[in-house]
């Protein structure tokens, strides 16, 4: 499994604020573990439906943000194999509406947020 870092912390420290610029990714051609620290990330695709084996944000500072804003839903697909979502430390998950397809694990802790007007969470056995 690929660990994919977006790991802003270091920046934040010094500037004492959110970058006001955020990170675009693509979907991955392969399922990651994706791991967001201190950073806003914004899907690239208009219909993002990104494959993972795990998403992590978390925080050393002031929150990481994984943003869609686009017309489609903001599909986070989970493998079998698969360690869930964790949303610590005033982290957010900002959709129009959010799609978690068979994470073994939801995990919200420390002021952390879904904010989206759709949630659909699936169980896959």
């Amino acid at each position: 499994v690929t660990t994919f870092y977006v790991d802003n912390s270091h920046a934040v420290n010094l500037a004492r604020e959110k970058l006001p610029h955020p990170t675009p990714l693509r979907a991955f051609d392969y399922p990651v573990a994706l791991v967001v620290r201190d950073a806003v990330v914004v899907p690239v695709e208009e219909k993002p439906d990104w494959t993972l084996t795990s998403l992590m944000l978390h925080s050393d500072q002031i929150g990481s943000t994984l943003r869609h804003h686009g017309v489609g839903p903001l599909v986070l697909r989970f493998t079998q194999k698969n360690s869930g979502m964790e949303i610590a430390f005033s982290s957010t998950v900002e959709a129009r509406e959010l799609r978690v397809m068979g994470a073994k694990r939801l995990m919200l802790q420390q002021n952390a947020v879904i904010g989206a007007e759709v949630v659909a969470v699936f169980a896959i056995e």
